[in-house]
C-alpha cells in the first residue's frame, strides 16, 4: 500500500530496492510493483511546511533518481537558507549535479566552502574528475584550497597538467604549496610536468634549478631518462648555452641516454644558440642510436648558423634515397642553404626533392623562400612560371612578391600576381606588406595610390610590419606627407626599430631636414636603444639632406664595437663626396679595423670613389677583391656591384673598360638592368655601333624594357639621329612595351638636337594627346627642345601655361638655359634670385647666362653670394667650371686658374682656361694649362684648340709642330659639320665640301655675294686663319669655304626672298663666319639662326643678339 511504498523513499539507497518515477524496483530487476499516482509530493508539501536536513536529503536523492534537478535544488536551497546543511547533504547534491548539471557542479564546492562543511572523499571524488573534465580553473583552485581535502601525488599531477595547459602559475604554486606543507612525495610524472611549465616560462631558470636541487637525492627520479629529457628540453627555452652544457654533463654521468634523450639534448642547444655544442653531442651520440629525428634535429642546427654547409651536403648525401628524408628534413637542408648564401647548393636539394617525388606544397614554398634569401629571385619567379595556379597557397604568395620586391621593373607582373592571390582569397597581412615592399623597389606612386585604397576597402587589421612597409612605401614614392601621417598614426609603443628607419629613409628620399631632426629628437626621448642600423640610417639621412656635420657627429659618437658592422661604413662613405683624400684615409681605416668586406660595403666604396671623381680605383678594388679568396663567403658582386663599375667606365669614357666588363657579365651575371647599364656606357664613351649591337642581341633575346628603349632614344637624340629615334617608338610598341615621360623627352631632346621648329611643333601636339601632358621632366625638356630649335616664344608659351607652385627645379632651370642661350641675362638671374635654394644646375644656368652675356661682375656676385652663405661648400665642379668661363671671357686668365685652388679641377676646367687663352692671346700660358687638360685624356680638341691659339698670332710653326703630334699619335680632329633645313629636309657641309650638286652655283652665289660685302667695307677676321697660306686670295678662298658660308650659300640659293635661314654646328662658330653672317644678314636682308655648341646667334640687320660675344 502506499505506506509501505513511502517508506522506501525514506530509505538510503542500498543493495535492495529503490523507487525511480515512482515505480518501485529491485536491484536485481526480479521486482515489480505498480506505479505510483503522479503529482505534488506529500513527501516534498511536508518538508516545505516543516523543513529539516533529514527529509531534505531524502528529498535531494529522490529528485536525483527521477531527474528532477529543479526540485532538488529547491530542497537544497531550502536547507542552505536555514543553515542546516551537511556532509551527506551536500555530497547528494554534488551527485544530483554530477549527473545532471555537471556544468554547475562547482556551485555546491563553492557552498561548502561558504558554509565550512568538509570533503568527503567521494564528493572530493566528484569533484575532481568534474574539474578535469570541464577544465575549469576556478573550480580546481577552490578544491585545493579545501583544508578537509586529502590529496595525492597523482591527483596533484593532474591539477598541474591543467593549469600547465591554461598558463596558470598561481594554481601551479599552490599546488607546490600543498606538496610541501603536507610532505607528498612527488614522482618523475609530476616532475616532467612541472618542467615543461618552466621550460615555456623566459625567466624559469631558477626555478628548473631548485627542483632539479630538491629531486638530485632521488634515485628513481635522477634514473628516468624521461625526466632529463624534460629537464634539459625546459633548460633549453632559458637560453643560457652554459648552464645547459652542466647539465648535459651531469646527465651522462645519471643515465645512459636513449635516442629521444640525445635528440632532446641536440634540439635544446640549438634552442638556446649553442649550434656548436648542439654539433659536438651529435658527434659524442653513438651511431646505433641515431634516427632520422636525429638527422632532423642536426640538419636543423646546420641551418641555424653559417659555416656548416659541408657538413650539411655530407649528411644530405648519406640521406639521399633513404626512407628519412621528411618534410622537416628537407626544410632544414634548403635552410642550410639560404643562411650560408649558396644558390648551388639549394639548387642540388631542390632535384633531389624533385626526384623523390618528395616536393610538397609546403617544401616548395619552403625552397622558394631559400632561393630568395640566396639572392636567386630570377629563379623563384621561374618556379612560379612550372607551378599550377592551385599549387600556391599564402605562404608561397607573399614568397612570391618578396621575390618580386627585389626586381625593379617587375610592377605590372606583381600587381598581376596579387590581383590574383586576391581572387582566390589568399592575401594575407603578409602578403599586403610584399606587395608595398615591390612598391618601395620600383618607387611606383600611381600602384602605391591604388593598392592603399584596396587596402582600405578589405578592412584588414593594419600590423606593425605592414604599416612599417606602408611608410617606406610612401617615403620612397616622393609622398612624404602620407609617410609622416601612418607614422604619427602609430602609438608610442607599437613603433619598433623598422618604423623609425621607415620614416628615416623617408626624410632622406624627400630631403626634409627639419622633420629628421624632430624624428632624431623624438627616438632619443622614446627610451628605444639607437641600434647600429638606425645609426645608420641617420647618418645616411643627415648626408642626403646635406647636414655632414650631424651625420659624422653620430659617427663620432658610436662606439668602438660598431666599426665592425659594414652597413656602418656604406652610410659614412655615403657622406663622403668630393673629399678623395678622406675618402683614401677612411677606406685605409676600413681594412684596419678588419671589417668583413661584404657585397653592400664594397659597393659602398665603389660608389665613393666615383662621387670623387677617381674613376679607376673602383676597378682596382674589383680586381683585388676578385684574386683574394678570403673574401669569398662574404663577397659576391651582384647587380650593384656592376652598376658602379659601369658607371665608373663610362665617366671615364673608357671603352676598353667597359669592353672588358661587358666580357666579364656576359659570362656569369645576366641581368637586364646591368644590360642597360652596358648599352649606356657604350653610349657614353662613343662607341654607338657597339651599343646598337647589344641592344639587338637584348630585341633577339626579347630581354628589352622601356629602360632599354629609351637609352636607345637618348642615343640617337644625342647624335642628331631623330628619324631613327622616332623609328624605335614604334618598335617599342610591337615589344609590348609602353612609352613613359622619359620616352617623350628622349624624342624631344633628338628633335632639338636637329633645330627642326616643324618636327618640334610635331612632336607637342602628340605628347599633349598623351597622358603625360603634364609631366614635369617631360615639360622641361620640351622647354630646351623649343630653346634648341630657337623658338623661345614657344618655350615662354610651355613655361607660362604650368601653374607657379608646379615649377620645380628641373623647369627653372630649362627655362632659365633657354634664356641665357639667347642671350637674355636679365629674366636668368631674376629668376635665380627668386629661389630660396637654388639648386646647382640653376647656379651652373645663371652662371653660363653671365659668360655668353658678359656679365662677369654678376657671376661673381654669384660666387660671393654663395661663399656668404655657405652655399659653395655644395657646388659642383660644374658650377665652378661655370664661373671659371666667365671670368675667361673677360680675359681675367690670373683669377680664373686661382680659382682652381678652391675645388679638384678635371679636363674641362683646364679646357675652359685653354678657350680662354685663345680669347686673350696667351701662348706663354696655353703650353703649360694644355699639358694640364691632357693629363685626363689625349683627346683632339685639346691639341686643336691649343694648335688654333698659335695661329690665331701667327706662330705657323707651332702650329705645325702640334699637328704633327697629333699625326704621329694618331690623333685625329673632328670635323666641323653645318646642318642647314631647306623644304623638310637636312642637308650637311663640312669646309671645303666638293661633294654637293650644287656646289659651283653655291660658290657662284658666294662669290657674288662676298663682293658686295667687300664693297661695304667687309674684312676677314685673320684668327680664324689656322694654316699658312702663300698668298692673301689663297687664304681669302679657304676662309669662303668655311662650312658655315657654304650652307647659307645653299640656303639663300633654295629658299625664297626673306625666308629666315636655320644653321646648327657641332663645333663653336668662328670668328670669321660670325662676322660674315652678320654682313651677309644685313645685305640679303634674311633672319639667320645659327646653333653652335655653346648657344644660338640670331643674325638680324647686320647684328647678333650675342652681342659678338661668344
Amino acid at each position: 500500500g502506499r505506506e509501505t511504498l513511502t517508506m522506501f523513499l525514506y530509505l538510503p539507497r542500498k543493495r535492495g530496492c529503490f523507487v525511480i518515477n515512482g515505480r518501485f524496483r529491485s536491484n536485481q530487476g526480479r521486482c515489480s510493483i505498480s506505479t505510483i499516482p503522479k503529482g505534488p509530493s506529500e513527501k516534498l508539501e511536508r518538508f516545505l511546511r516543516h523543513p529539516n536536513r533529514f527529509q531534505g536529503t531524502s528529498l535531494i536523492c529522490d529528485a536525483r533518481w527521477n531527474n528532477d534537478l529543479p526540485t532538488a535544488v529547491l530542497v537544497y536551497q531550502k536547507l542552505l537558507q536555514l543553515n542546516d546543511v551537511d556532509a551527506k547533504v551536500m555530497t547528494e547534491m554534488i551527485d544530483a549535479y554530477r549527473r545532471l548539471d555537471e556544468k554547475n557542479i562547482g556551485i555546491v564546492l563553492q557552498d561548502m566552502q561558504r558554509f565550512g562543511v568538509p570533503l568527503v572523499p567521494i564528493s572530493q571524488r566528484w569533484l575532481f574528475q568534474a574539474c578535469n573534465k570541464l577544465q575549469d580553473v576556478a573550480m580546481a583552485k577552490t578544491l585545493l584550497a579545501m583544508p578537509s581535502a586529502s590529496w595525492n601525488i597523482i591527483d596533484l599531477t593532474e591539477f598541474l597538467k591543467l593549469f600547465k595547459e591554461k598558463g596558470e602559475s598561481d594554481g601551479i604554486e599552490r599546488i607546490l604549496g600543498i606538496i610541501e606543507g603536507k610532505h607528498i612525495a612527488i614522482d618523475s610524472r609530476f616532475c616532467v610536468n612541472l618542467l615543461q611549465h618552466y621550460g615555456s616560462n623566459a625567466s624559469g631558470q631558477s626555478k628548473i634549478m631548485n627542483l632539479y636541487n630538491f629531486v638530485r637525492g632521488q634515485p628513481e627520479i635522477m634514473s628516468n631518462t624521461f625526466f632529463w629529457s624534460s629537464l634539459i628540453t625546459a633548460a633549453g627555452y632559458q637560453c643560457n648555452g652554459d648552464w645547459l652544457q652542466q647539465l648535459f654533463e651531469e646527465c651522462l654521468k645519471s643515465v645512459r641516454p636513449d635516442s629521444g634523450l640525445w635528440n632532446s639534448i641536440i634540439m635544446s642547444f640549438q634552442r638556446c644558440g649553442s649550434i656548436k655544442r648542439a654539433v659536438q653531442a651529435f658527434q659524442q651520440m653513438p651511431t646505433q642510436l641515431i634516427n632520422h629525428r636525429t638527422l632532423s634535429c642536426v640538419l636543423s642546427s646546420y641551418a641555424q648558423e653559417q659555416g656548416y654547409l659541408e657538413q650539411g651536403r655530407e649528411l644530405f648525401r648519406k640521406m639521399s634515397g633513404s626512407s628519412s628524408m621528411h618534410d622537416s628534413t628537407w626544410m632544414s637542408l634548403f635552410g642550410i642553404g639560404a643562411i650560408n648564401h649558396n644558390p648551388s647548393f639549394v639548387k642540388e636539394v631542390y632535384a633531389a626533392c624533385l626526384n623523390s617525388g618528395s616536393l610538397s606544397r609546403a617544401i616548395r614554398g619552403c625552397a622558394m623562400n631559400s632561393f630568395l634569401k640566396c639572392g636567386e629571385a630570377k629563379t623563384v619567379l621561374q618556379l612560379l612560371k612550372e607551378m599550377d595556379e592551385t599549387d600556391i597557397d599564402h605562404y608561397i604568395g607573399t614568397t612570391v612578391l618578396c621575390a618580386y620586391a627585389t626586381q625593379v621593373g617587375s610592377m605590372k607582373h606583381a600587381l598581376d600576381f596579387f590581383e590574383m592571390l586576391s581572387r582566390r582569397q589568399l592575401v594575407t597581412v603578409h602578403s599586403w606588406a610584399a606587395m608595398f615592399s615591390v612598391i618601395s623597389r620600383n618607387r611606383d606612386e600611381g600602384c602605391l595610390r591604388v593598392i592603399h585604397a584596396q587596402l582600405i576597402q578589405s578592412g584588414i587589421e593594419s600590423t606593425v610590419p605592414l604599416l612599417n612597409a606602408m611608410i617606406l612605401a610612401f617615403g620612397k614614392c616622393g609622398m612624404h606627407q602620407q609617410a609622416k601621417s601612418t607614422f604619427e598614426g602609430m602609438s608610442v609603443q607599437d613603433r619598433d626599430a623598422a618604423s623609425w628607419s621607415a620614416i628615416i629613409s623617408g626624410c632622406a628620399v624627400e630631403g626634409d631636414l627639419v622633420y629628421l631632426k624632430e624624428v632624431h629628437r623624438r627616438l632619443q626621448e622614446s627610451g628605444m636603444a639607437i641600434t647600429v642600423p638606425l645609426s645608420t640610417g641617420l647618418i645616411f639621412a643627415y648626408a642626403k639632406c646635406n647636414d655632414i656635420a650631424t651625420a659624422t657627429d653620430i659617427f663620432d659618437q658610436l662606439p668602438s664595437t660598431a666599426l665592425q658592422d659594414p652597413l656602418l661604413w656604406c652610410a659614412y662613405l655615403a657622406v663622403i663626396s668630393q673629399d678623395l683624400p678622406h675618402l683614401r684615409r677612411i677606406h685605409a681605416h676600413i681594412l684596419h679595423s678588419r671589417c668583413p668586406l661584404t657585397t653592400e660595403l664594397v659597393n659602398g666604396l665603389l660608389n665613393a670613389y666615383i662621387r670623387c671623381g677617381d674613376y679607376d680605383t673602383p676597378q682596382v678594388i674589383f680586381n683585388t677583391m676578385r684574386q683574394d679568396e678570403t673574401n669569398a663567403t662574404m663577397w659576391k658582386p651582384d647587380q650593384h656591384t656592376y652598376i658602379s663599375l659601369l658607371t665608373a667606365s663610362k665617366l671615364a669614357r673608357s671603352l676598353q673598360q667597359t669592353m672588358d666588363l661587358h666580357r666579364l657579365i656576359e659570362g656569369s651575371f645576366e641581368d637586364r638592368v646591368v644590360n642597360n647599364c652596358i648599352l649606356d656606357a657604350y653610349i657614353e664613351c662613343g662607341s654607338l655601333d657597339l651599343a646598337e649591337m647589344l641592344f639587338a642581341k637584348m630585341q633577339n633575346l626579347q630581354d628589352v624594357d622601356t629602360v632599354t628603349w629609351n637609352t636607345m632614344m637618348f642615343a640617337y637624340s644625342k647624335d642628331g639621329r631623330y628619324r631613327e629615334a622616332t623609328e624605335l617608338l614604334d618598335q617599342m610598341k610591337q615589344f609590348g612595351s609602353e612609352p613613359d615621360a622619359l620616352t617623350w623627352s628622349a624624342l624631344a631632346l633628338a628633335c632639338g638636337s636637329t633645330s627642326c621648329i616643324e618636327e618640334g611643333k610635331a612632336l607637342y601636339q602628340r605628347i599633349r594627346a598623351s597622358p603625360f601632358a603634364k609631366n614635369p621632366t617631360l615639360l622641361s625638356y620640351l622647354i630646351t627642345m623649343f630653346a634648341k630649335c630657337g623658338s623661345l616664344d614657344m618655350a615662354l608659351e610651355i613655361w607660362d601655361s604650368i601653374p607657379t607652385s608646379e615649377r620645380n627645379d628641373d623647369l627653372v632651370t630649362s627655362m632659365m638655359f633657354a634664356w641665357g642661350s639667347r642671350g637674355q641675362v636679365q629674366p636668368v638671374l631674376s629668376l635665380y634670385r627668386a629661389q630660396e635654394s637654388p639648386s646647382n644646375d640653376m647656379t651652373t644656368a645663371a652662371l653660363n647666362a653671365c659668360s655668353h652675356a658678359g656679365k662677369v661682375v654678376d657671376a661673381l656676385h654669384i660666387y660671393e653670394s654663395a661663399k656668404k652663405s655657405g652655399h659653395d661648400r655644395t657646388w659642383t665642379t660644374m658650377n665652378h667650371n661655370s664661373l671659371i668661363d666667365a671670368l675667361c671671357r673677360a680675359k681675367m686668365l690670373d683669377l680664373a686658374e686661382a680659382h682652381t685652388e678652391n675645388f679638384v679641377p678635371d679636363r674641362i676646367t683646364w679646357m675652359t682656361i685653354l678657350s680662354g687663352c685663345k680669347f686673350a692671346d696667351d701662348t706663354e700660358r696655353a703650353p703649360r694649362i694644355a699639358e694640364k687638360a691632357l693629363q685626363f685624356n689625349e683627346d683632339a680638341s685639346t691639341y686643336v684648340l691649343l694648335s688654333n691659339i698659335f695661329a690665331s698670332v701667327r706662330d705657323y710653326n707651332m702650329v705645325t709642330s702640334i699637328r704633327g703630334d697629333m699625326k704621329r699619335k694618331g690623333i685625329k680632329k673632328i670635323p666641323g659639320r653645318v646642318k642647314v633645313e631647306v623644304d623638310g629636309q637636312i642637308t650637311e657641309f663640312v669646309v671645303n665640301d666638293q661633294t654637293h650638286p650644287q656646289g659651283p652655283q653655291i660658290r657662284a652665289l658666294l662669290h657674288e655675294l662676298f663682293a658686295k660685302m667687300y664693297a661695304q667695307g667687309f674684312a676677314h677676321d685673320h684668327d680664324a686663319v689656322l694654316r699658312e697660306f702663300e698668298s692673301a686670295d689663297e687664304e681669302r678662298v679657304h676662309l669662303c669655304e668655311h662650312s658655315e658660308k657654304l650652307a647659307i650659300g645653299f640656303a639663300l640659293l633654295n629658299t625664297k626672298e626673306g625666308t629666315p635661314i636655320k644653321l646648327v654646328k657641332n663645333l663653336r662658330v668662328c670668328a670669321d663666319c660670325h662676322e660674315a653672317t652678320k654682313a651677309i644678314s644685313k645685305i640679303t636682308n634674311r633672319v639667320i639662326t645659327v646653333r653652335d655648341a655653346n648657344r644660338w646667334h640670331q643674325f638680324k640687320d647686320g647684328q647678333c643678339d650675342c652681342n659678338d660675344y661668344f
